[in-house]
């Protein structure tokens, strides 16, 4: 096609036809027209695409995707972050012990994000009227945010249709029943979809709908199961998912803050991700099991942050040569951990990682860890440090002085003060940190501890509480003696 002007006149050339108008007048209606339609076609197309694309936040794992019903399911490529939102999403089964290998968050007009994990799928169907309608196969968790007002919030998942404007809701679709758990917010359900009259749902009711009963349940609180095996918290501003290890809860509450948001976790076990904050609100402990094989108990009152360094390129190996560096526990490319605390935590470090560092830092005081097994506390106006085995490097940060504490020693920062010179444990606070072993293979307290006392006093207190012998003086000049402990941690306190 070609558009040329001649004398005052315009020829439209199309292939060997030419076309022309002696008006030009025509000419500057007929290409004002086009770019008025092809504007109004470029804003219709801006507006719609939110509507009709579904972005994909976070994909990981075996994930799939299917356009329509009449194609295969096919594997989701990572890098592919909007698809047509009428296809269905399925997250294969992960591998046995994997918590969630494989996930996906789907985020739909903005305000409506869905989490699936394993075994779980997800088709948008056609909207009807004011309704965004929803097929779901397992489990899944939806937070609705920012939606409008009743009846244009109308949200229907297997038929199952409700109202909302900000909500978390846990769904599930078992061959025996129907359940919709309210987790945050309130949602209301119209008659027609309550059967017996309008519900309201405020957290934490859940509504059970059993096959082959005509009636809805409600319950006032579920201890849900298959909810915190699939729930992750903050997942919809997530971007990735990257455990660096597992907190095991023995108590009833444990308070997690992550991504700014604040979770009360009441399962046995939660992931630990980079940033994430606990504070332990119970009168039992948290253990945390890291990637890196170290392990920490956080007592009751206490909190614990966990931060990672910048990632590195490639750690700097410090085995001698012939040890393979991959074998070095390496968090997603970072390698140091700094732990912010308060209140009591006990540490057992992983000796066999070279060439990094763990620090601890308080109020008053920072620990570099340079052994293994250690405790320590800090309250307001004071930190304390006991090492059990190997050294640590305490300092306070006031004055930045730094002692090294050894084994069998301890040693304390005050507000505005430098540490305390070490001195030995005392030996029921020595048989406690023994007794409080965070080693799981260690069934009997067996270890060797380095100590000065020669008060026979002292040393009668170690031998009265059973649980030492005495080996002798390893060199009369430094009058250092070996404790030897051999009593089972049943009996270390008897």
């Amino acid at each position: 096609m070609r558009l040329s002007h001649n004398q005052g006149k315009f020829n439209l050339q199309l292939g060997k036809t030419v076309y022309w108008c002696t008006d030009s007048y025509f000419w500057s209606r007929f290409l004002f027209t086009t770019l008025i339609l092809l504007s109004a076609l470029a804003v219709f197309l801006w507006f719609r695409t939110p509507v009709d694309l579904v972005e994909i936040r976070l994909n990981q794992g075996q994930v799939l995707y299917q356009s329509t019903q009449n194609e295969p399911f096919k594997p989701l490529d990572p890098s592919i972050k909007h698809l047509p939102a009428d296809g269905a999403f399925r997250v294969e089964q992960s591998n046995q012990g994997a918590l969630h290998k494989s996930l996906l968050t789907l985020r739909y007009e903005k305000k409506i994000t869905f989490l699936l994990t394993p075994g779980s799928l997800v088709q948008r169907q056609p909207t009807q009227g004011f309704s965004r309608n929803f097929q779901i196969q397992g489990s899944v968790h939806l937070a609705l945010r920012d939606l409008q007002d009743a009846p244009a919030n109308q949200i229907t998942l297997n038929g199952l249709s409700f109202h909302a404007k900000q909500a978390q809701i846990f769904f599930a679709k078992s061959d025996s029943e129907t359940v919709l758990q309210v987790t945050e917010g309130q949602v209301t359900l119209p008659a027609q979809s309550a059967l017996s009259g309008k519900i309201t749902l405020s957290a934490p009711q859940t509504l059970v709908l059993r096959k082959g009963q005509n009636k809805i349940i409600v319950e006032s609180q579920r201890n849900n199961l298959s909810y915190w095996k699939t729930f992750i918290p903050a997942f919809e501003t997530l971007k990735e998912y990257r455990p660096i290890g597992v907190a095991r809860i023995e108590g009833a509450s444990l308070e997690l803050k992550r991504q700014g948001q604040a979770f009360k976790i009441t399962h046995t076990h939660i992931e630990v991700l980079n940033q994430d904050k606990f504070t332990n609100r119970s009168k039992k402990n948290v253990t945390f099991n890291l990637k890196t094989k170290d392990r920490l108990r956080l007592y009751p009152g206490g909190t614990l942050k966990l931060e990672l360094s910048p990632p590195i390129a490639a750690p700097a190996s410090t085995n001698p040569p012939g040890i393979n560096q991959s074998k070095q526990p390496v968090l997603h490319g970072h390698r140091d951990i700094l732990f912010s605390y308060g209140g009591k935590l006990r540490v057992l470090a992983n000796k066999k990682f070279k060439g990094r560092k763990l620090q601890f830092r308080s109020v008053q005081s920072n620990i570099g860890v340079k052994g293994t097994d250690f405790e320590t506390t800090s309250s307001p106006g004071e930190s304390e440090v006991l090492v059990v085995e190997g050294k640590v490097g305490f300092s306070d940060t006031a004055t930045h002085t730094e002692v090294d504490v050894p084994a069998g020693k301890l040693s304390s920062v005050g507000q505005g003060q430098g540490p305390t010179p070490p001195t030995d444990i005392p030996p029921q606070r020595l048989a406690a940190l023994l007794k409080d072993s965070l080693d799981p293979n260690v069934k009997c307290g067996f270890g060797t501890i380095q100590f000065d006392e020669t008060d026979p006093a002292k040393i009668a207190e170690f031998q009265r509480l059973n649980q030492i012998k005495v080996d002798g003086l390893m060199g009369s000049q430094t009058k250092r003696q070996v404790v030897e402990i051999q009593a089972c941690r049943d009996r270390m306190l008897n």
